[in-house]
C-alpha cells in the first residue's frame, strides 16, 4: 500500500508542478506577460521553497521532489515576468 500512496504522490505533485509550465513557454516565446501580475509567480514561487524545506523536515520526498520541481519552473516564469 506504501508503494501506491508514493505513486499517486508523485503523480498529483507531477501535475501541479508542471501546471505553469505551458504558460511559461508562451511568455519566453512570445516574451510578453500582459496582464499577468509578478505577484502570482513570486508567490507560487515561495510557497515552492516553503514545501520544500517543509516536505525535507519531515521525509515527505514526493512533496520535496514535486516541489524542487514547481520552484524552479515559477522562479523562471516570475523572472521572465519581471524581465518583460
Amino acid at each position: 500500500m506504501s508503494l501506491i500512496v508514493e505513486i499517486i504522490g508523485y503523480c498529483a505533485g507531477a501535475c501541479v508542478a508542471i501546471a505553469t509550465a505551458p504558460q511559461l513557454i508562451k511568455t519566453l516565446k512570445s516574451k510578453q506577460v500582459g496582464d499577468i501580475n509578478s505577484m502570482t509567480p513570486f508567490l507560487l514561487t515561495m510557497g515552492s521553497v516553503l514545501f520544500v524545506i517543509y516536505g525535507s523536515i519531515i521525509g515527505a520526498w514526493p512533496v520535496v521532489a514535486a516541489n524542487t520541481v514547481a520552484m524552479i519552473i515559477n522562479g523562471v516564469f516570475w523572472l521572465a515576468c519581471l524581465r518583460f
